[in-house]
């Protein structure tokens, strides 16, 4: 192959490229309509020349650089100086004519769309693409019109293509890959050169205009520079602080606490370094105290030396003075809300920021433990079902209470304890700025009271319904049974009896619980007698009801013959502890009852070797209509026999207390005062 096609290409590669660099140096980057025009003739007239310097391979069929200059064109500038420039070399290839005609115009249509295209496909602008895309670029352009050659006559096709294919794939895409990093490089010190006055600019507005305190000091300590701002704001001007040490002007000699601030200047003179970020007392003119807030950046020369101090400071007197007011204030109310006897807790976008000694008494829990109300859902709510529903319930109501559609619905839910207690608890959400305080009201003791009622009404109505279904009976067999012999009618008569005492027994309870929720107390009747006699008269009875079971009498060899009660009140608590130790123990367990006598009082005791009780369950014994287990149905009871023998003790001056363990039995004891009580 001649070496004639590398020198024509080569030769006008190399003119392209100083047309390149004259026409990267000259060329407008204004975005306007004209601008592009103009920009597009010039590089169309680069086409031209470039074609006017060809090589020739036969009359009509030249090769040039055109390609490169429109694909580099349509890749940098865009679409109108590229298709002014398309026009320009489209008209004068159809000028020159020749066999090579169509596919010329070809070559700079395609190359001129190709670089457009590429140039609109790439996210980031052309001057920052790598040197390697350069010369891929430029190997698909020369593909592309290798593959247009096509288009020639027949004839000349596999000549032409012979000749031109390996100089265009070894020589084109070089002068591509020259010519665009030329172009990218003159575009990216243009943009740094755009960005520089910018910056300097801005930085000029920043000094002269900015609402801070900008200063320079030399190595000494001296003013080099005091802007505008600073000057209205510490009332010195220029001339007054310009070449002369701070310690003069704006640093007095000590702050309000009494720090040498002159000593403290000289050691931040020596080492700028250390003081990046300080704040310190500063003085004005007519010689108010002001706080400012310093940023300070030593200046460099070449070799490294600090030659000067710029410093920026911001005015942060009031901004201190609203701050210590506001710890003030918050340290009152965390003061407040931690002797509160109320659970309270803050919380803040998703967050518990404060929990106070009484959540954390209530619930077991430390702020440690539930630092983001994620944390607090797993732990008060383990059921994952609960909680989800919870968690509806909550955002609904903070929704509608940030939406400002009403205030945050008081939510009540059943929250679990660190020790596993199950508490119902009313949430009352209050929003103070940005954060939420909660309150938390222990709902627990009312909702078992509504419980307990609720039992209690049922048991009530089945305990009074019994006895009086029975009279009912039986009463209408009396009236109706004429032929009834009087041991019958003895018979029924007894049951309609016992029935009736049992009526009277309870209605006697109901009173007696009344009288105590009035503030009355329970009525004594106090007579002298002895507790020998009550107690036995007791047992006795319980004996003959239930001759299976096992129950003992120990009394002390001597014991008070005489004591003051109301004997009738201690048959009936020992009534009720008998009654309890047959209910829950079983016929082969023991019931034992005696006595210890001391020098001031007597105590009774019964004890059981029954079910035993939990010390939750030995916990609420008293309380009114608590029963141990209501589930069991074979125990009746309305749950005032405690509650109610609590009361009989308490108004005879005694003492009463229960020691119990599962499945080991139950030791119920009072005791009675020597002296026996006033009568009321």
């Amino acid at each position: 192959m001649s070496s004639m096609p590398y020198i024509g290409l080569i030769n006008n590669t190399a003119l392209l490229l100083v047309m390149g660099v004259l026409y990267g140096s000259l060329r407008s980057r204004r975005e306007n309509l004209g601008s592009q025009l103009v920009s597009g003739l010039v590089l169309g007239m680069i086409v031209v020349a470039v074609m006017l310097n060809p090589w020739e391979l036969a009359p009509g069929i030249f090769f040039d650089t055109r390609t490169i200059v429109l694909s580099v064109g349509g890749l940098f500038l865009g679409l109108i100086p590229t298709s002014v420039a398309m026009s320009l070399g489209v008209l004068y290839r159809i000028y020159s004519g020749g066999a090579g005609t169509l596919t010329g115009v070809l070559w700079i249509v395609v190359a001129g769309l190709l670089g457009i295209c590429w140039g609109k496909m790439r996210p980031r602008p052309s001057c920052h693409l790598s040197g390697w895309e350069f010369y891929l670029f430029g190997v698909v352009v020369q593909c592309c019109m290798l593959l247009l050659m096509l288009t020639m006559p027949s004839n000349l096709v596999a000549h032409v293509l012979r000749q031109i294919s390996l100089p265009t794939l070894l020589i084109f895409p070089v002068g591509t890959f020259i010519l665009a990093k030329l172009l990218a490089g003159q575009d990216l010190q243009h943009h740094s050169n755009l960005a520089l006055d910018k910056s300097e600019r801005q930085y000029r507005e920043l000094v002269h205009y900015s609402q801070a305190i900008i200063l320079r000091l030399d190595p000494q300590g001296r003013c080099l520079f005091f802007n505008e701002y600073a000057e209205n704001f510490f009332g010195f001007d220029k001339d007054r602080v310009l070449g002369r040490s701070l310690t003069e002007t704006i640093v007095p000699v000590t702050d309000s606490t009494g720090r040498n601030l002159h000593k403290y200047f000289s050691a931040f003179v020596k080492n700028p370094q250390a003081f990046p970020v300080h704040e310190n007392e500063n003085i004005c003119r007519d010689g108010r105290r002001v706080q400012i807030l310093w940023n300070n950046v030593p200046v460099y020369d070449e070799s490294g030396k600090v030659v000067a101090i710029q410093g920026i400071g911001h005015d942060v007197t009031e901004q201190r003075r609203v701050e210590a007011s506001l710890r003030a204030a918050e340290k009152q109310f965390h003061q407040l809300i931690e002797v509160s006897p109320v659970p309270l807790a803050i919380q803040e976008q998703g967050r518990v920021v404060y929990v106070n000694r009484k959540f954390v008494e209530m619930f077991g829990y430390t702020l440690e433990e539930i630092p983001t109300l994620d944390h607090w859902w797993l732990l008060a709510y383990p059921d994952e079902g609960y909680r989800e529903s919870v968690k509806r319930a909550w955002h609904v109501a903070a929704e509608e209470g940030s939406a400002g559609l009403d205030e945050f619905e008081p939510q009540e839910f059943r929250v679990t304890c660190k020790d596993g207690s199950v508490r119902d608890i009313l949430f009352m959400v209050s929003s103070i700025g940005g954060q939420n305080l909660v309150v938390f009201n222990d709902m627990t003791r009312e909702r078992t009271v509504d419980r307990m009622k609720s039992e209690f009404i049922a048991i009530a109505a089945h305990e009074l319904n019994t006895p009086l279904t029975t009279i009912a009976g039986f009463t209408e067999i009396l009236l109706e049974g004429e032929h009834f012999d009087w041991q019958q009618r003895r018979e029924y008569l007894s049951i309609i009896y016992e029935k009736t005492e049992v009526l009277n027994r309870l209605i006697e309870d109901l009173l007696n619980i009344g009288r105590v929720e009035s503030g009355r107390g329970i009525r004594l009747e106090i007579e002298t007698c002895d507790i020998y006699e009550v107690i036995s008269a007791s047992v006795l009875s319980y004996r003959k009801e239930f001759p299976a079971r096992q129950i003992r009498l120990e009394w002390p060899e001597t014991w008070p013959r005489a004591i003051s009660i109301d004997a009738g009140k201690i048959g009936q608590v020992m009534n009720n502890l008998l009654s309890n130790s047959v209910k829950y123990s079983s016929e082969a367990g023991e019931i034992l009852v005696g006595a210890v006598v001391s020098a001031r009082e007597i105590n009774v005791f019964v004890r059981d070797e029954g079910v035993g009780m939990t010390p939750e369950q030995v916990s609420r014994i008293f309380e009114r209509f608590y029963r141990v287990d209501v589930s069991d149905t074979s125990v009746p009871g309305m749950g005032l026999g405690m509650a109610i023998v609590k009361n009989i003790i308490d108004a005879h001056g005694g003492h009463i207390r229960v020691d119990s363990e599962p499945d080991k039995g139950t030791t119920v004891s009072f005791t009675l005062p020597l002296i026996g009580p006033s009568m009321g």
